[in-house]
């Protein structure tokens, strides 16, 4: 099969839904050998952060000069993103590998339905396909981003050498539950026994609880950065310098490349992350620590994408990340007009989004994300008292730009969905 054969094939099996559940992944990774027990891993759920911490974690392991495998969700461009090799860079899975990799587990995957058994969904899919990879490439540990929950989701079949916790708040109540308790034990479910866990700084004392209470009954050592201190010294619109404290790991005056002060509570996380793996004898230096930091990007999260005019892409797509758009936005802008190009999925929880997103900034375009999970236009377009409606997507950036004025700085959020599919218009071949 050719590159765009295996790319179609896994894609479309997206019909088949988001399935909760390990019985059909551990079939097919049996079937393919068990590649997810040849490499080490770090695991990281969290409702938000997931992927910024994962980039943190990767790029102080690659500086520490360990192989380090990246596994992500969802791609901003390029499907290949989800799987790569972290170096000084991020280097996506190579489409030849993909094809080769991705026809062995297609191959599992028919055996499995002309044996009775159910297809594997898309993204357990990419997940054996990533610890094929991983495996094959010969990584010494892998930063595994969780899909969905934790505890029945298709990367749960992995015994990592640390589990990492980030923000946790209500979202996917139809599976994960409708409080924050029940959340946090879906997300404490990669907490495995005798395996050390990492905690973000500023959970919910009802989820923090909950996360101790799983930790303790599987006598996890918990790095809990809420002991951390933090002092921030400057921020602007990219990025953030900041004395950082936790254990025995000091940090004076460090950039975080990342723009939003957010950023400096998940690099927090992340190096509460790197002192449990310092302590399981990951060797791990100062300067390598410093190194990676410098090193870290992670696409699609306050990202300046032009500066003539301003745009940024920002994947905010529930409140608690309008909240924190907001915060950004409110703190390095003041006297400029801002713009919102706008779109969210149906399931998301659009109105306490807008309701934040309303505060901050002065004009809102709406449009449409071309997916079956994609809010309809009239939906979205009761969130805002007065809006421009402009689709497709990659349509309504290009209309913001051409109408900008000067002293204007353009945002495109609500969804990672709404980015990619910019992206996937704008640099397809």
């Amino acid at each position: 099969m050719t590159y765009g054969q295996v790319l179609k094939y896994i894609n479309d099996t997206a019909v088949f839904g988001s399935k909760l559940g390990l019985d059909n992944i551990t079939e097919l990774l049996r079937r393919l050998g068990n590649p997810q027990k040849g490499f080490k891993s770090v695991h990281i759920a969290g409702s938000n952060g997931k992927g910024s911490v994962a980039s943190f974690i990767s790029f102080i392991l690659a500086a520490s000069s360990y192989k380090t495998g990246l596994f992500t969700s969802p791609p901003i461009i390029d499907d290949r993103e989800r799987i790569c090799l972290v170096t000084d860079t991020k280097n996506e899975i190579s489409k030849d590998d993909f094809a080769l990799i991705g026809e062995r587990v297609i191959n599992k995957c028919l055996e499995m339905v002309d044996d009775g058994l159910d297809h594997p969904t898309q993204f357990e899919l990419y997940t054996a396909l990533a610890y094929l990879y991983f495996y094959e490439a010969g990584v010494d540990v892998a930063v595994i981003e969780v899909g969905l929950g934790g505890r029945l989701d298709a990367t749960n079949t992995i015994t990592p050498d640390l589990s990492v916790i980030c923000t946790i708040s209500l979202e996917h109540t139809q599976y994960l539950g409708d409080t924050l308790s029940k959340v946090a034990y879906e997300k404490g479910g990669i907490i495995k026994n005798g395996v050390p866990v990492a905690l973000y700084k500023e959970l919910p004392e009802e989820a923090r609880e909950r996360l101790l209470q799983i930790a303790d009954e599987r006598n996890s050592q918990v790095y809990d950065t809420a002991h951390a201190n933090i002092e921030i010294l400057s921020s602007d619109f990219s990025g953030t310098t900041a004395n950082i404290s936790f254990d025995d790991i000091q940090l004076n005056s460090i950039r975080i490349p990342l723009p939003g002060e957010h950023q400096v509570k998940n690099c927090t996380l992340a190096l509460g992350a790197i002192k449990a793996l310092k302590d399981k004898g990951y060797s791990i230096s100062q300067g390598s620590i410093i190194e990676g930091i410098r090193r870290t990007v992670h696409k699609g999260r306050c990202e300046v994408v032009s500066t003539s005019p301003l745009v940024i892409y920002d994947g905010a797509h529930n409140p608690e990340c309008a909240g924190v758009l907001a915060d950004y936005v409110a703190k390095n802008f003041e006297g400029k007009r801002k713009v919102l190009v706008f779109s969210m999925l149906s399931d998301k929880d659009q109105y306490h989004a807008a309701c934040i997103l309303k505060n901050v900034f002065d004009k809102f375009i709406v449009t449409h994300i071309n997916t079956s999970r994609g809010e309809s236009l009239v939906k979205l377009s009761e969130l805002f008292r007065e809006c421009t409606f402009v689709t497709p997507a990659v349509k309504a950036v290009e209309y913001a730009i051409q109408n900008a004025e000067e002293n204007d700085v353009i945002f495109v959020s609500g969804s990672l969905a709404l980015i990619e599919e910019i992206n996937k218009e704008k640099y397809k071949e």
